[in-house]
C-alpha cells in the first residue's frame, strides 16, 4: 500500500512542477526522464480529481436587468434606470423641469 501512495505523490509533484513551469509536456518528460504516456495518464488523472463543480454562466444578453424606473422624454425617447443612486442623480438634475 505504501508503495502505491509514494508513486502517486511522485507523480503529483511532477504534475505540479509541470503546471508551474514553462516546458511543453514532451520537453518536461525528457528533462525529468519520465515516460510521456505515463505522465499524460497522471496529468489527466489529477485534472479529473479537482473538486470543482461545473457551472453554466449566463451571458450578459441572457441576464435581464431590473428596471426601477423608466423615464419617457419627447419624441419617444425612453431612459431605463437600474439603480437608486443613478435615479437620484437624474431626478436632481431634472429638478423643477420634471412634469
Amino acid at each position: 500500500m505504501k508503495r502505491s501512495y509514494d508513486g502517486q505523490e511522485k507523480w503529483k509533484q511532477h504534475v505540479e512542477s509541470y503546471r508551474n513551469g514553462s516546458l511543453t509536456k514532451k520537453n518536461y518528460c525528457k528533462v525529468h526522464k519520465i515516460g510521456y504516456h505515463a505522465f499524460s495518464y497522471w496529468l489527466n488523472k489529477f485534472r479529473a480529481n479537482t473538486n470543482l463543480i461545473p457551472i453554466r454562466l449566463k451571458t450578459p444578453t441572457e441576464v435581464e436587468p431590473t428596471v426601477l424606473c423608466t423615464l419617457e422624454f419627447k419624441q419617444g425617447v425612453f431612459l431605463k434606470v437600474h439603480d437608486l443612486k443613478t435615479l437620484g442623480v437624474i431626478l436632481g438634475m431634472l429638478g423643477s423641469h420634471a412634469v
